[in-house]
């Protein structure tokens, strides 16, 4: 599975645009089996893997961004301990990325989480240079399931833009 990942990691192209213009954003999903990198039986290990493995492939990306581009922003997207529906993340525009990370409404909220957790330090690896590590909890409205609203950590690695105060 991590040679696969590392594969798909360093063959990663830098989108022209968003496949769905309505969207602002393109995401490149892990290609792996949602059993091998979720609880119960994943491990620590696996997960610190996929981890780097998308930061690194966050990290080809800012190589590989066209000077047109400029203004994109690149972001890992984990929420964790459920890294399934993780990604890479492209923004063409700044509007998409804050609204994406300002979530407030009746079937979603994200919130900070409190200064001094880091999923970095809890799983053993390094943000790159250029990123900068955010960690909301999340709770998502879910119709389907009891309890109807599901809880999870989200953790962001945002690409730093020249002239950012936050990332």
């Amino acid at each position: 599975m991590v040679r696969h990942l590392q594969a798909w990691a360093n063959t990663i192209a830098y989108p022209e645009a968003p496949v769905r213009p309505d969207a602002g954003y393109n995401g490149y999903k892990l290609p792996v089996a949602q059993d091998l990198i979720d609880p119960p039986l994943a491990s620590a290990e696996t997960q610190r893997r996929c981890v780097e493995l998308m930061l690194a492939a966050a990290v080809r990306l800012t190589h590989l961004k066209p000077a047109h581009l400029a203004t994109t922003r690149i972001a890992v997207v984990a929420p964790f301990p459920a890294l399934f529906h993780s990604a890479v993340d492209v923004f063409f525009d700044q509007a998409r990325w804050h609204a994406f990370t300002r979530r407030n409404t009746a079937d979603q909220r994200w919130a900070p989480l409190e200064p001094g957790k880091s999923l970095s330090r809890q799983l053993g690896f390094a943000v790159p240079p250029g990123f900068r590590e955010h960690g909301y909890h999340c709770v998502y409205r879910d119709d389907a399931s009891e309890p109807m609203y599901l809880h999870e950590d989200c953790w962001l690695y945002s690409e730093i833009l020249p002239g950012d105060g936050v990332g």
